[in-house]
């Protein structure tokens, strides 16, 4: 069933965000329900720019690799280089991947899961941690896991993504897909309608 953001009244919203939130850290709340993410979000006056990494080229990846999204200008990178695989942004060895962005991003969420060496979601403990020491630990195994972050006092510009085997051993790649940024100010008329065309790109991989 569809939920229109619109239906929910204000007192609805906070009361959800609370408690779905998975905490709430030097004025940074967390979420794991896309939902609850984006209608609190909403809520707080933000625009949405999207990018689902479908416009990059499947494989592999240098690092850094830079995008736009609506007008949010983001870089990813790792220490091995990165790699994609239908739209999901991965790296190409198994290590943390790191996103920055800006301008303005208050609230940022997507879907963040662990992959194997032939791209095979595998049950993993994620662990994504924000500039200012806000982190979200979580065993997931599905490639719809949600985690979203809203900041409360101040801009967030980065956050560092790492994905861990459950149990037993074997290596396992930090990979994302369907980011959203929520940005609080209000751009010029031209940048817009550049967000809300919500432009996306993305990639594909098969690691080396």
């Amino acid at each position: 069933m569809a939920i229109q953001i619109g239906s929910f009244g204000i007192g609805a919203v906070i009361a959800a965000a609370a408690f779905v939130s998975t905490s709430s850290q030097a004025g940074v709340l967390s979420f794991t329900q896309k939902v609850v993410w984006e209608v609190y979000t909403n809520s707080q006056g933000a625009a949405f720019a999207g990018e689902n990494f479908d416009g990059l080229a499947n494989g592999f990846q240098a690092s850094p690799l830079s995008g736009t999204a609506g007008i949010v200008n983001w870089t990813a990178s790792s220490s091995g280089g990165l790699f994609v695989d239908s739209g999901r942004l991965s790296t190409n060895t198994p290590a943390p991947l790191s996103l920055t962005f800006g301008p303005d991003v208050r609230a940022i969420g997507g879907n963040f899961f662990g992959t194997n060496f032939d791209f095979n979601v595998v049950t993993t403990v994620i662990t994504v941690s924000l500039a200012n020491g806000t982190s979200f630990s979580s065993t997931v195994s599905s490639s719809n896991s949600f985690v979203g972050f809203y900041s409360t006092d101040s801009i967030i510009t980065s956050l560092t993504f790492s994905a861990a085997p459950a149990s037993g051993s074997g290596d396992v790649y930090p990979t994302i897909d369907n980011v959203q940024f929520g940005v609080l100010a209000i751009p010029a008329p031209g940048a817009l309608v550049a967000l809300a065309a919500g432009s996306v790109l993305g990639l594909r991989r098969r690691r080396r």
